[in-house]
C-alpha cells in the first residue's frame, strides 16, 4: 500500500501541499523510489518523442553539439540509445531530488530556526514529483506542437535558443512550474514541524531564488569559458 500512499501524496502536492506533512511517518525510501520511477518514465517518454521530430533534433545539435553527436551514434542502435537515455534520466532525477531535499533542509533551518529531518525532506520532495511530471508533459507538448525547444513555462521564451544557447539555458531556470515545485516542497516540509504554510511560501521562494542565482551563475561561467 506504500505505492498508493505515494500516488496520493503526489495528488495532494497539487491540490493541498500542506497535507504532505501527513505522510512524514512513511518510509522515505519507498517514496523516493516511486518518485524517481515516475519522473524517469516521463523523461524517457519525452526523449523518445522529441527524437522523432527532425527540427527539434537539429535545434538540439546547436544547443549541445557534443551530446548530440553521441546521440546520433546511439540512435543507430536502439538498445544503446535506451540505455543511455534511461541512465541519464535516472541519474539526473536522483541527484535533483536529493539536492532539492537538502537545500530545503538548510534554508528551512536558517529561516524558521527548526531542525528538519532529511527523510521528511525526501518524502515531501518525492510527493512534489507530480509537479515535475506536469512540467515535463507541458514542455514536451509545447515543443512538439511548435517544433522548437524555445517554448515552455520559463523566461527562455523571450530569446532564440539557437542564437544564444547559454543565455537561453540560464533563462530556463526562471521557471514558473519550478517555483511551484519549490513552494510545494517547502510548505510540506515546514508542516512536519507544525508551522503554518505561510512560512513555507517564504522558504520556498528563497530556495528557488538561490537555485536560480547559483545555476544561472554556473551557466554564465560556462558561457565565458566557452567563449575563451
Amino acid at each position: 500500500m506504500q505505492f498508493l500512499d505515494v500516488l496520493r501524496a503526489m495528488v495532494l502536492a497539487v491540490r493541498a501541499p500542506w497535507r504532505l506533512a501527513e505522510y512524514a511517518d512513511r518510509r522515505a525510501l519507498t517514496f523516493f523510489a516511486v518518485a524517481v520511477l515516475c519522473v524517469t518514465a516521463c523523461k524517457v517518454w519525452a526523449a523518445y518523442l522529441t527524437a522523432e521530430d527532425p527540427q527539434l533534433v537539429a535545434e538540439s545539435a546547436l544547443l549541445a553539439p557534443s551530446s548530440n553527436e553521441q546521440a546520433q551514434v546511439d540512435l543507430q542502435q536502439p538498445k544503446r540509445l535506451f540505455t543511455a537515455v534511461l541512465g541519464g534520466a535516472v541519474f539526473t532525477t536522483i541527484v535533483s531530488t536529493a539536492v532539492l531535499a537538502g537545500l530545503m533542509m538548510v534554508i528551512g533551518r536558517f529561516l524558521t530556526d527548526k531542525i528538519y529531518l532529511f527523510r521528511h525532506a525526501v518524502i515531501v520532495t518525492s510527493g512534489a514529483a507530480s509537479i515535475a511530471i506536469l512540467r515535463i508533459v507541458l514542455e514536451t507538448s509545447l515543443q512538439l506542437m511548435t517544433h522548437s525547444a524555445r517554448w515552455g513555462p520559463h523566461l527562455g521564451v523571450v530569446i532564440d535558443p539557437a542564437g544564444t544557447p547559454y543565455l537561453f539555458a540560464a533563462l530556463q531556470r526562471v521557471d514558473l512550474l519550478g517555483l511551484w515545485e519549490y513552494l510545494v516542497v517547502a510548505v510540506g516540509l515546514v508542516g512536519t514541524q507544525g508551522l503554518h504554510r505561510r512560512y513555507g511560501y517564504i522558504v520556498g521562494l528563497v530556495a528557488w531564488l538561490a537555485s536560480v542565482v547559483m545555476l544561472g551563475g554556473a551557466t554564465a561561467v560556462a558561457s565565458l569559458v566557452a567563449g575563451i
